[in-house]
């Protein structure tokens, strides 16, 4: 077996992105749940060479066709990175007859809706076959209107629980979808730089809240207008159209 590269992977730490696939199919290769495996991806910071240990995750998705084989799939993950600083070893899977449609069949996972672009160009196929073709493409306006929308409810439901942590985090994936619309990319260091290009300092602040370690210096209400105030400003300028 051997791992495939998508076409832009060239400038990732291959050292790293290698150990992490050769533990994985040497485990894989024994491994009985593998025939109801269709595909399992790497993609995300570690891929983008964005990657901040003890800050990022590092990210999986699994295609199966039968949801059984997810934690014991996520062990083999887990061994896989256990000497690397990492946040979290996180998966995400999806059976294969939803990629049809990620919006509305399955989990609307942001890495196939809003940011597939960017899941396109940094991704690698550690096992099984490619799914980039069998993803559609949406409109712009009809996905980032989606995306705000569903950024808002978060903010409202984490508002409403108390919960300091999330909020941060959909404060800090807010920073990051004004970006995306500015300048379509997800890398940490471009992102920085475009908030401080674009001179929202507020943004900028809970942004670089959101990468040390993912702190928590705000309270709920003042990540809650902050979300708030940016997605209603991201409405405004995204037309209806044909959504």
């Amino acid at each position: 077996m051997s791992i495939k590269y998508s076409n832009i992977v060239l400038l990732m730490d291959k050292r790293l992105v290698n150990k992490i696939s050769d533990r994985i199919l040497s485990d894989i290769s024994g491994w009985k749940g593998r025939k109801d495996l269709y595909s399992l991806i790497l993609y995300g910071s570690v891929i983008r060479c964005d990657y901040i240990p003890k800050v990022s995750d590092i990210d999986f998705f699994a295609v199966v066709y039968n949801e059984g084989i997810v934690s014991e799939l996520k062990e083999i993950l887990t061994r896989a990175c256990r000497d690397i600083d990492v946040c979290e070893v996180d998966l995400a899977w999806e059976y294969l007859e939803n990629l049809e449609d990620p919006l509305f069949m399955g989990y609307p996972y942001k890495f196939l809706t809003v940011y597939q672009e960017d899941f396109r160009r940094h991704h690698l196929v550690v096992y099984g076959e490619d799914i980039i073709d069998m993803l559609p493409k949406y409109r712009w306006n009809r996905i980032i209107r989606w995306r705000c929308g569903h950024l808002l409810n978060l903010a409202q439901h984490y508002l409403e629980k108390g919960d300091n942590r999330m909020m941060h985090i959909v404060a800090g994936e807010t920073a990051r979808l004004i970006v995306w619309i500015e300048k379509k990319t997800l890398n940490k260091r471009h992102i920085v730089a475009t908030l401080e290009r674009m001179g929202d300092q507020q943004a900028l602040q809970i942004y670089q809240a959101y990468l040390k370690g993912r702190e928590q210096p705000y309270s709920n209400q003042h990540l809650y207008k902050f979300i708030k105030s940016r997605v209603e400003k991201i409405m405004e300028t995204i037309p209806w159209g044909q959504i």
